[in-house]
């Protein structure tokens, strides 16, 4: 029963060739949105796309997961009007009763198989709306409404195919005899004055009293001649503002009826246009380029009383006019101060209301904001700003941002479009306000910064292209991989170890919002071994080489290294980090970077701002490798010796045939991409198993035998401990021999004339040790021999001259020391503690 079940499933479609047919459909002049997979629900908000198609990139994105494709009906996709039918008999009925004009238009039209029945696509020769249940079994999806659209899964399993469709047939557009016909076939008895369906947004009933002031506002200047454009300007305000037909209709009526108007038919035409319910409403953008009422009030009654009215009716309808009309924010509300955004005259400019109306008191700037988009963080930070302003003087607009208040206030200045400079600051931040809380902003939340990111439960790609490369250039790619790791057979395991980690790198930040991070890789030793070359591999990778490639003192002081952390998620390569490796500020913020997605945190025009850890970096260095030890383990340290030195002759080769097709690996790192966004579940798991799984998919989509390095892993330098042990024993041993010459030596010359290296090593210590001349050290004797103790004072000074270590138990623990309490006097203090003989030892070499 199951395996017929199983049968019955269709194959899912690849992302690749969902996201072609997508963009198939908007190149022919669709607007797609995604849907849920295996479902009917968009996964967007998708009514801005009735009005607007979507751009390449949005459907690139949507389509990088796996979705079910919608297409949008209606008059953005050129009227397009789909027949759906709920089962197969009825579509049969329906043909063999289609009357012969319409057989020839069906033949020729777009035919899909859906999950029970057929859908039948046509353009219509005018827009029509979405007619839910025209008949039993019937549905019409047109304006207001979308279908979904082949390759889609059904909910049942089964998969929405073409019976007609492209690249052999085109949607047929009907002629308007065939479309009378076409509804006449279905059943369709249309009324002359359409209804249907009213925005679920306009549900804003105006109370009697609101009606009566909005026709008391505009009943002094609703003359003869202008009419039509007030019911317009005011009718397309309600619609923006959500007001419910019914009340918008009764401020018509009465308008009309006060008036002694004769033409109310014509002007209930206008709403029910408007509305949408007759002929086709008016776009929003459309809308933007009118005048609107304050034109009108000003050419009979002067500005200051256009602005009172505009003023008030943005207070009853709670929304700025989707026309050119004024925009107005309280500032004082005891002298009745306002911010006015003039959007008619294009000026900015504090006002006082009156008894005669809005007054103008001072013209902050020759210029009005005419578009505002907000930009929000979803990580965090404050909120930015683009402003498109336009004046008289300027010979085309002037778009700022996205940037604070501040700073755009501060371009302003900069332009010469400030008139008041002390008021400019928050009048304009007073009008930005205005367009966010009346509806006239733009809200767009996303991020800045190129990268991966874990958004609303979704692995998203921000500001990258999830494109999938060709099935030539992953196997060119795969093939050029290999051929590099030719070059490296004399450390392969590390080769290894340093491809995976760039194969996850992007994905860093991402593992570390669930709580997982991956040290940052730090290659020291010898040079002319590769390193730089093995940091440019990854960055060509993903495409982010040379920009992503910097130096030492791009990272040598704490904003430096915040703005490098905070560029993208991904790597970027420092060669040479030098000095700034060992600076305690810059080492503090690299431990947290690695760990946290915060790096620091920072006052911008007096806000605290946190500086988010997006980048994983990559250290190269042939000197300098860090001495404390929380970074070092923080940090992938891979050592390459003397030994490991490739010969000039190797390395031209190298540089003449293999490097410049570097940017030929960019195949792999996208199809990286498209594999892991497709299935995120894959970055759970243990990071280099997920990257052997991802390379292996890779090779094996291309018919490529996975090479054998793919297995191989590297144990992680721990010779840095080592190293970290012997910058201890030659401290101490230095700090001995300097207090024994300086305090003992001479002593020892002048009585007995014996020389200071004729003194036997082991009584030096002694003698130094005894006489307590080392502060943080003392010698006691005890019942099993004697002690070398040391105070918390000898980790304070390995700190200012090797490097935090990790205090003195951590000295102990990495020496085999014993950390334990001691009383000296009536005081009882923590101490390292060690033999004598095997101090004396550990400091012989």
């Amino acid at each position: 029963m199951n395996t017929n079940k199983r049968k019955k499933q269709a194959e899912s479609p690849s992302l690749k060739d969902v996201c072609e047919i997508a963009l198939l459909y908007l190149e022919k002049g669709l607007s797609v949105i995604p849907l849920r997979y295996r479902d009917k629900v968009p996964t967007i908000e998708w009514k801005k796309y009735q009005v607007e198609k979507p751009t390449e990139d949005e459907v690139r994105e949507w389509f990088s997961k796996r979705r079910n494709i919608g297409i949008v009906c209606g008059s953005i996709s050129n009227n397009l009007i789909v027949v759906d039918f709920d089962n197969r008999e009825t579509y049969r009925r329906w043909v063999a009763n289609l009357p012969e004009t319409l057989r020839l238009p069906l033949q020729w039209t777009w035919v899909v198989e859906t999950g029970k029945g057929y859908h039948v696509y046509f353009y219509a020769p005018e827009v029509v709306r979405t007619k839910p249940r025209l008949k039993e079994g019937i549905d019409i999806k047109a304006e207001g409404g979308y279908v979904v659209a082949p390759p889609s899964i059904h909910p049942s399993g089964k998969q929405y195919k073409f019976i007609q469709g492209p690249p052999l047939h085109d949607i047929y557009l009907l002629t308007k005899e065939e479309w009378r016909l076409l509804k006449k076939s279905l059943g369709w008895v249309e009324e002359e004055e359409r209804e249907v369906e009213v925005s679920e947004e306009s549900e804003k009933v105006l109370s009697e009293e609101q009606v009566l002031e909005i026709v008391g506002l505009l009943k002094p200047y609703y003359r003869k001649g202008i009419r039509d454009f007030i019911v317009f300007y005011l009718t397309g305000w309600m619609r923006k503002a959500g007001v419910a037909y019914e009340s918008a209709k009764s401020v018509v009526e009465l308008l009309a009826k006060g008036t002694g108007d004769e033409e109310i038919n014509q002007r209930i035409y206008v709403l029910d246009r408007t509305y949408g319910k007759r002929g086709t409403p008016p776009k929003e953008e459309e809308m933007k380029g009118k005048t609107g009422l304050q034109e009108i009030i000003e050419q009979q009654d002067g500005e200051e009383k256009a602005l009172e009215v505009i003023r008030r009716l943005e207070e009853i309808l709670g929304v700025a006019s989707p026309f050119r009309d004024s925009i107005f924010e309280l500032l004082d509300y005891e002298k009745q101060l306002y911010a006015v955004a003039n959007l008619r005259r294009l000026v900015v400019a504090r006002a006082r209301r009156t008894e005669r109306g809005m007054v103008y008191k001072e013209r902050v700037a020759p210029v009005a904001p005419t578009r505002v988009v907000v930009y929000e963080n979803p990580l965090g930070g404050i909120r930015k700003y683009e402003v498109t302003f336009e004046g008289v003087t300027l010979s085309r607009p002037l778009t700022i941002g996205p940037a604070s208040i501040e700073d755009i206030a501060s371009r302003l200045k900069a332009e010469g479009l400030v008139y008041h400079r002390r008021l400019v600051d928050d009048i304009l931040s007073a009008i930005v306000n205005a367009f966010i809380r009346k509806g006239k902003a733009e809200i767009k939340r996303e991020i800045e910064a190129m990268g991966v990111y874990w958004l609303d439960g979704e692995l998203k790609a921000v500001r990258y292209d999830v494109k999938a490369p060709s099935r030539e250039e992953l196997r060119k790619a795969l093939e050029l991989l290999d051929e590099i790791a030719s070059y490296y057979e004399h450390c392969l395991d590390r080769f290894a170890f340093i491809v995976k980690w760039g194969i996850i790198a992007p994905f860093i930040y991402a593992r570390k919002q669930k709580g997982m991070w991956i040290p940052w890789l730090y290659l020291y030793g010898t040079s002319s071994t590769g390193k730089t070359t093995l940091g440019e591999l990854i960055l060509s990778i993903w495409g982010v080489n040379p920009e992503h490639s910097k130096g030492g003192s791009s990272i040598d002081t704490v904003p430096r290294l915040g703005k490098i952390v905070s560029t993208s998620t991904f790597p970027i390569l420092i060669n040479e980090p030098g000095a700034a490796i060992t600076k305690p500020e810059i080492v503090e913020v690299l431990k947290i970077s690695v760990e946290r997605t915060i790096s620091r945190g920072k006052f911008i025009k007096g806000v605290y701002t946190d500086i988010p850890a997006l980048a994983p970096l990559i250290f190269t260095s042939n000197r300098i490798v860090p001495n404390d030890d929380a970074l070092i383990r923080r940090l992938y340290i891979i050592r390459f010796t003397y030994k490991e030195r490739i010969s000039k002759e190797k390395a031209d080769e190298f540089n003449h045939r293999v490097k410049p097709r570097f940017s030929e690996l960019e195949a792999i790192g996208r199809a990286v991409a498209t594999l892991i966004m497709s299935d995120p579940s894959i970055l759970d798991i243990e990071w280099e198993k997920t990257a052997e799984i991802v390379l292996r998919q890779l090779y094996s989509s291309v018919d490529l035998t996975p090479p054998e390095w793919l297995t191989l892993t590297y144990e992680t330098e721990e010779d840095i401990y080592e190293d970290i042990k012997e910058s201890i024993r030659a401290y101490l041993l230095k700090k001995i021999n300097e207090h024994y010459t300086r305090f003992v030596g001479k002593l020892i010359v002048d009585v007995n004339t014996t020389s200071i290296d004729e003194v036997d090593f082991e009584e030096r210590v002694r003698v130094v040790l005894k006489e307590q001349l080392l502060p943080y050290a003392f010698l006691r004797n005890s019942l099993d021999g004697e002690y070398v103790y040391f105070t918390n004072e000898l980790a304070k000074e390995l700190t200012c001259a090797i490097g935090d270590i990790g205090g003195l138990k951590s000295i102990a623990e990495l020496l085999n020391w014993r950390y334990c309490v001691v009383k000296i006097g009536k005081k009882a203090i923590r101490c390292a503690t060690v033999p004598l003989k095997q101090f004396i030892d550990f400091l012989k070499l």
